[in-house]
């Protein structure tokens, strides 16, 4: 388990650490914020897309030499963004830290459904998360920290470092758990007809849609806070930092309950209580946005209500999908990586231009809150249309 967690862990970590310091990129490489905030854009996007190939490709060739090839590219990302000179290519850098460390998230996924059913895939998926939001919870106080008396070359540094601890890790304890291989070799138009395929199972959708919905609130506020705490609220980039740090032990707390609770209560009913909790955090946020009385304190102790609330749906929801055909395990767990960051990275961006536009944090809660809502909508409609599976059984 130990080893599914390093590998989970790298790609929020590294997306986590630089959060803190991107207003300071402005004076760092002499650009708006709009371009600083490309990092968390380029990252999305580079992250959402990959998982698209490391899925087919795991299914035909294993889990365990994807994982290896994926950490190498990830290396290779974090080296250029140490020697990296313009905004431009420390962006290239960490688009290849996100095409490499999605690697690991994806195919941990996988792995998990390769040994057990849905209901032990929810859980076991749920006390991973739980253990690897730890690394991800730590990055932003101290990329914070760093940021601010060491500069950005030692904020960068931790993701070369944890890389190749990772490496390290995966190759002598990673081993493959994939039995039965896909015969034919991989094209790109097979990996297109995979995931079309995935895509195409309705009960695979019901719960992957309302998932990357839910989530985007989540990267909407990774995209938008800073800017929000450092500019309009007046948050150092530290105190941002240990803000951040509630959102993760929340998320922590919802995954632990996850992994103790799913087959005891349902995958379903957890999904619903998540969906809840966070739709209680947001609708208070909003409402306090929008009478001008939101400051950083209740911010963060109401996005810990978003936070909880997607531990206990995110791993669910993951497991639903991914079973949805367990012959296509790898390519459903990319694919559902796929609309989670590419829904995140869009709303993230539609949200920023808003509050460069509007300078109101009520810009940021409502664009989470109308993300929740959507979730809560088709996850309500799938319900209605049946089918979703309702409680998982032992044979699921």
């Amino acid at each position: 388990m130990f080893v599914l967690i390093a590998m989970t862990a790298l790609g929020p970590m590294t997306l986590n650490i630089i959060g803190p310091a991107m207003p300071g990129l402005q004076t760092v490489y002499g650009v708006s914020y709009q371009a600083a905030q490309s990092m968390v854009y380029m990252y999305l996007f580079a992250f959402a897309v990959a998982q698209l190939f490391y899925g087919p490709l795991s299914d035909r060739y294993g889990r365990r030499p994807m994982v290896l090839i994926g950490l190498v590219i990830f290396l290779a990302g974090s080296l250029l963004t140490l020697i990296a000179d313009t905004i431009e290519v420390l962006a290239a850098g960490r688009a290849l830290q996100a095409i490499g460390g999605c690697a690991g998230m994806a195919l941990a996924r996988a792995a998990i459904r390769d040994v057990h059913d849905r209901a032990g895939s929810a859980s076991m998926i749920g006390y991973v998360t739980s253990a690897m939001v730890i690394a991800p919870m730590l990055a932003s106080p101290v990329g914070g920290w760093l940021f601010e008396h060491h500069g950005l070359f030692a904020v960068l540094a931790i993701p070369l470092v944890a890389g190749i601890a990772t490496f390290s890790l995966c190759l002598v304890g990673l081993h493959e758990t994939l039995v039965t291989r896909g015969t034919n070799p991989v094209r790109i138009g097979g990996i297109i007809v995979a995931n079309f395929r995935i895509l195409s199972n309705a009960k695979y959708r019901a719960y992957a849609l309302p998932a990357a919905f839910s989530a985007t609130a989540y990267y909407i506020f990774v995209a938008c806070s800073p800017y929000v705490s450092e500019t309009l609220m007046h948050v150092s980039p530290t105190e941002y930092g240990l803000w951040f740090l509630s959102l993760s032990i929340a998320y922590m707390i919802g995954n632990w309950l996850t992994g103790r609770f799913s087959r005891r209560i349902g995958s379903d009913r957890m999904i619903w209580t998540g969906y809840f909790l966070a739709l209680f955090g947001l609708a208070i946020m909003a409402w306090l946005a929008g009478i001008a009385a939101l400051g950083p304190a209740a911010m963060f102790l109401l996005m810990g209500f978003v936070s909880a609330g997607n531990g206990l749906s995110t791993a669910n929801s993951i497991a639903g999908a991914i079973s949805a055909d367990p012959a296509q395990a790898g390519a459903a767990s990319g694919m559902t990586g796929f609309l989670q960051m590419i829904m995140g990275a869009i709303g993230g961006i539609l949200i920023s231009f808003a509050l460069e536009a509007t300078k109101l944090p009520f810009t940021l809660t409502l664009g989470m809150l109308a993300s929740t809502l959507m979730a809560i909508y088709l996850f309500a409609a799938a319900k209605a249309s049946g089918r979703l599976s309702g409680r998982p059984s032992h044979s699921q």
